[in-house]
């Protein structure tokens, strides 16, 4: 539900970063939240209270629309319609690998230590949001 409400709301912001900074590419900035809030909805999920788990749940559902509007829409903006369909299977052929071995990861994580898990996908976040301002320069 949160997945689908945001996804509305993300959306027209990138729209309005892309006319405001009167660049295609400016929708993409909407993107450096994405480490943040996933780096605050890791010990939110993890926890043992209900409501603050219910939290991380609500800001696991902005993340994913997200990445759903914002990258989908960023390959149209960035890619020509004639390399517009491989564009899209090269992007989810990544991304669901990426997620694979993530949650592998994670999982392999978990048996280990909760807490491991959680402060080294904390510290991956972290590096992502570092990643993303040297990148932005690139992006703008």
């Amino acid at each position: 539900m949160a997945d689908a409400i945001f996804g509305l709301i993300i959306g027209k912001i990138y729209d309005s970063f892309k006319l405001k900074g009167d660049n295609e590419k400016a929708g993409l900035l909407i993107l450096g939240i994405v480490p943040i809030l996933t780096a605050v909805l890791i010990p939110l999920v993890f926890s043992h209270d209900f409501l603050l788990i219910l939290g991380g749940m609500l800001l696991w559902g902005i993340v994913m629309s997200s990445h759903e509007t914002v990258m989908k829409a960023s390959i149209a903006d960035i890619i020509s319609i004639n390399k517009r369909g491989t564009a899209y299977g090269i992007f989810s052929v990544i991304y669901g690998l990426a997620l694979f071995i993530g949650a592998i990861f994670t999982g392999y994580l978990y048996e280990i230590s909760i807490f491991l898990m959680v402060s080294l996908l904390i510290s991956i976040e972290l590096l992502a949001i570092a990643l993303f301002f040297m990148l932005k320069k690139q992006i703008m």
